[in-house]
């Protein structure tokens, strides 16, 4: 079945409100439009070229309805920083691993299912050329329980640990991330698929010759 970019989803997740505009039916909306606009504008110009005013017109409000919310552009990049940040930080913390089974496997599907889930942000935020700390925060959380996993299942001394999560996180990343900008028809299933089996074979080798603590 084919993969296409559904609307994006986070808006919705983060409705924690400052409590003197709990009243305010609108606020989730009005939010909601203002996340997805400029999700939209990062994809298409230099992070930096981004205005309020771009946001307020992409999101149909004025000015003084984006101010109400936000102090300015960094105080809403704060927010959407901090609700992905915190959204895979539960989700990386909620996985389960039966026993004997292989963690890294498990967590590399759960971070293509965080993928998926949010799909039109990371095609968005992928497409855009420049380096901004969104990513950075993501892959950051993603290296911290690989190396977690890593150190529990195996033992393994910590520059070798370090190498491994660089290596994984910079790989799928990077797959994704060109992916997105390639202009192809983009099927996520089978595309978060091949990128599992390719860092689990070579992680399966390269693993095979450290001892196991599980």
């Amino acid at each position: 079945m084919q993969e296409h970019r559904p609307e994006n989803t986070y808006a919705s997740k983060n409705k924690a409100e400052p409590s003197h505009r709990k009243r305010d039916k609108r606020a989730p909306a009005t939010k909601r439009a203002i996340h997805n606009a400029f999700v939209q504008l990062v994809g298409e110009k230099n992070f930096n070229d981004i205005t309020i005013k771009n946001i307020a017109e992409r999101a149909g409000i004025n000015r003084k309805t984006f101010y109400y919310y936000y102090a300015g552009i960094h105080s809403l990049i704060e927010e959407i920083e901090n609700g992905f940040a915190n959204s895979l930080t539960k989700l990386m913390e909620n996985v389960e691993y039966p026993r004997g089974s292989n963690r890294i496997e498990i967590l590399l599907r759960k971070i293509t299912e965080a993928i998926s889930l949010d799909v039109d942000f990371y095609y968005h935020l992928m497409r855009a050329e420049h380096d901004n700390s969104i990513v950075f925060k993501l892959t950051e959380i993603v290296k911290k329980n690989v190396k977690n996993q890593l150190v529990s299942y195996y033992v393994i001394d910590a520059e070798t640990v370090d190498f491994i999560a660089d290596f994984c996180t910079a790989g799928m990343f990077e797959v994704y991330r060109l992916r997105f900008t390639s202009g192809k028809e983009l099927r996520l299933d089978e595309l978060a698929d091949k990128i599992e089996k390719l860092l689990l074979s070579g992680l399966r080798s390269f693993l095979k010759d450290f001892d196991r603590k599980i």
